[in-house]
């Protein structure tokens, strides 16, 4: 993931993240690359990437494409009640990042 983080924030290239998990892609999206310290920097809290998006294929078809906002309004109960898991554990971000600013 730090490679992902340093290579857009670096270069600022694009990158694609496939990830079976959600935390993984709000790992990316809720850091930036320090180049100072050269270490990862996690965002304020409910902050994301401003030109993240968040795909998410369905057998085939496009289900979503949009922000982390869009994301977890769009099927929120379905999310938690597929892995039985509330939002902030999936995405590792607090309650309050889920409403926009």
């Amino acid at each position: 993931m730090e490679l992902v983080i340093k290579q857009r924030d670096v270069r600022g290239s694009n990158s694609l993240l496939i990830a079976e998990c959600l935390q993984d892609a709000f790992t990316c999206a809720a850091h930036r690359f320090d180049q100072g310290s050269g270490k990862l920097i996690k965002l304020l809290d409910g902050q994301i990437d401003k030109n993240t998006t968040f795909p998410v294929p369905n057998h085939g078809t496009l289900l979503f494409d949009g922000s982390n906002f869009g994301l977890l309004h769009l099927n929120a109960h379905s999310y938690e009640a597929f892995l039985n898991l509330p939002l902030e554990l999936l995405t590792g971000l607090p309650h309050h990042a889920y409403t926009p600013s």
